[in-house]
Formats: C-alpha cells, structure tokens, sequence
C-alpha cells in the first residue's frame, strides 16, 4: 500500500496560498488531475466540487453550524460520502465531542446573531444624536 501512496500528489489550499494558485489547485482538483488537497475553512466559502465524495476534518470544528458546511463538501452528487474527523487527545474540545458526537453531528445550528448592546452600535447612536 506505501508503494502506491508514494505518488500521491497533495497540495494546500489556505489563505496563505496566493489566489491564482488556489485556482489552479481548484481546478487540478475538480479535474482529478490532484486527488488530494489539504484545506483550511477556504472551503467552507462555497466552493462547489461535485464529485467530492470523502472529507476529512483534522480536528472538530467550533460549532455544528461549521461540521454542517465542511462535511457538506462531499456527496453533492448524490453519490455516497465519508466524512472522518480526528480528536486530538490534547484538546478538550475534540475530546468533548469525541464523547458526544451526535451533539456536533446532530447539533443545533444557531441563527445568526447581532448584539445590539455593542460598542459600534452605541457609539453610532451617539453620533446619529449629535447630528
């Protein structure tokens, strides 16, 4: 299985990627022309790969509304898909929902949320009396 592994092209796609690579990378992968690419949440951006079918998370991400979109990558084909998250022993985090996975997995997605006590607002108010 290693021999086969050894020609395996992997490449990163980060905000630390200039875009016109993350493009071609993009492309080289919707082409299958590279099988594998290792992404930060640039993902979660929308970016439509139809075929995907098998993602795998490093860690658990904050909150179920963020699983939702980074496991949502795959099977939009309609194909099968296999979603695989690794929990660090070291992070309480991913040993919390290691533990209780269906609350990450079948966790609730909160509604977006505006706090209308804040800074911003309060100090755009005071400026809007002034005027």
């Amino acid at each position: 299985m290693a021999a086969r592994a050894r020609d395996l092209e992997a490449r990163e796609h980060t905000a630390q990627v200039r875009a016109e690579i993350r493009a071609d990378r993009e492309r080289d992968f919707r082409a299958a022309t590279l099988p594998i690419l290792f992404c930060s949440p640039t993902m979660e951006l929308g970016i439509d790969i139809a075929d995907l079918n098998f993602v795998h998370l490093r860690n658990v991400p904050p909150t179920p509304a963020n699983y939702a979109q980074r496991s949502g990558r795959a099977g939009r084909s309609g194909s099968p898909a296999l979603v695989t998250t690794y929990c660090s022993t070291a992070s309480s985090h991913d040993q919390y929902f290691f533990r209780r996975p269906e609350r990450m997995v079948q966790g609730v997605v909160a509604p977006p949320r505006l706090d209308l006590a804040n800074a911003e607002r309060q100090r755009l108010a005071l400026m809007r009396k002034r005027d």
